[in-house]
């Protein structure tokens, strides 16, 4: 298979990749035999001049894929079967020119605007997709802690009642902007993933933030 990625985002320890199939234009979220499915980081590496990198958003990989592993939290779940080989890279407007459906306006994240949908919710959802991309006019991200006290970001838009405020995953971002307490960005393409069930609900995380605009730092440390 070959897959435009878009997003290499945390999950349980490792890493969740997910993309584009490039042939069928539909979401792929290969997975290993972990727990969740999630993938060892280093097992996300690929040679790009001539160093071992983990794959960003925007690569090509190609691998082998085994059977389906779909569930009904993520039903675009596949068995991976070998190393991924990066093959090439695309440009944003490359993807909005190949995969125009993909890129979604501001709106519903998988039929609402909450932060997560309950564990029964999903059970009865009929497959529906758990990975979307979605542009964004003004992207804020703030640092704050979690529950157990661990510095995280997330991520924010829109206005009440659409208003939308998700915990960011990307490794990515969380590095570049690692000095900033906040900050807001002017456009940006956001992947949304639906996370595995967590306190009977799926929380929608933010995968992978890829910036169009100005980056405007609020603060910094």
């Amino acid at each position: 298979m070959k897959l435009l990625v878009l997003a290499n985002s945390y999950k349980l320890g490792n890493r969740c990749v997910a993309g584009i199939d490039l042939d069928t234009g539909k979401w792929v979220r290969p997975v290993s035999q972990l727990p969740g499915g999630s993938i060892p980081e280093h097992k996300t590496a690929v040679s790009k001049n001539g160093r071992f990198v983990t794959v960003l958003p925007l690569d090509v990989v190609e691998f082998e894929v085994g059977r389906s592993k779909a569930t009904p939290h993520h039903p675009e779940d596949v068995e991976l079967k070998s190393a991924f080989s990066l093959i090439g890279k695309m440009t944003i407007a490359e993807l909005r020119a190949k995969f125009p459906a993909v890129v979604q306006e501001e709106g519903p994240i998988f039929g609402n605007y909450s932060d997560r949908i309950p564990g029964a919710g999903v059970s009865s959802n009929g497959g529906r997709s758990s990975l979307m991309l979605m542009q964004v006019s003004r992207f804020g991200f703030d640092k704050t802690l979690n529950v157990s006290g661990n510095p995280q970001f997330r991520g924010s838009w829109g206005e009440r009642p659409e208003h939308v405020d998700l915990v960011i995953t990307d490794p990515e971002f969380v590095h570049v902007r690692q000095s900033l307490a906040s900050g807001l960005i002017i456009g940006a393409l956001v992947t949304i993933s639906l996370g595995e069930e967590l306190k009977g609900a799926h929380f929608k995380l933010i995968a992978a933030v890829l910036p169009l605009g100005e980056i405007i730092p609020s603060a910094s440390f």
